[in-house]
């Protein structure tokens, strides 16, 4: 089967386009071979063409991105202090995604670069006193309550009827 026959500008917007879905570089290198006949230093040099573009394309994207998140967290923090304190569905709803590894949180690192700022999904342990969180506010851990001294009869208050006479001592008695 005779390979197409691509030009360097369709194979730099391939590997750009596939660059910008976030697909690793062996799979993407491994696309352009399988499409072209071409030797592996052209197909290298393609891509060094497209991350180059790629990384151009990154430093114009990624302070939009970053006002677009900014914007985001500041609407929904609006939002929350506009409708007082999350409910407890709410609050059990964030605990949820938590807890089952749908949500992630954004993490400081120290690095001998400075500070840098990762995503990262909750641990086994986050997940677990998550967990743990809402059997509390569900009340699983609440003391089951027996009834030890009536055997199951309807227990009866006991009413006491106290008489308080009082005397006054400033009164004359006759």
């Amino acid at each position: 089967m005779a390979k197409d026959k691509i030009s360097k500008a369709t194979a730099v917007k391939s590997i750009l386009s596939d660059l910008k879905k976030g697909i690793d570089k062996e799979i993407i290198l491994r696309r352009i071979a399988n499409k072209c006949d071409k030797n592996r230093a052209t197909i290298y040099r393609w891509y060094s063409v497209a991350e180059k573009e790629y990384l151009e394309f990154n430093k114009k994207v990624a302070p939009i991105k970053e006002k677009a998140e900014e914007e985001a967290i500041y609407e929904a923090t609006k939002e929350i202090i506009k409708n007082g304190i999350l409910s407890r569905a709410q609050r059990m709803k964030i605990l949820s995604e938590i807890a089952i590894g749908q949500t992630s949180y954004k993490k400081e690192i120290p690095t001998k670069f400075g500070v840098e700022i990762i995503n990262e999904k909750p641990t086994y342990s986050d997940r677990r006193a998550v967990i743990a969180e809402l059997n509390k506010m569900a009340g699983d851990y609440a003391p089951i309550k027996t009834d030890l001294t009536s055997k199951g009869d309807k227990l009866k208050s006991e009413t006491s009827i106290i008489q308080i006479e009082i005397i006054n001592p400033l009164e004359d008695e006759d």
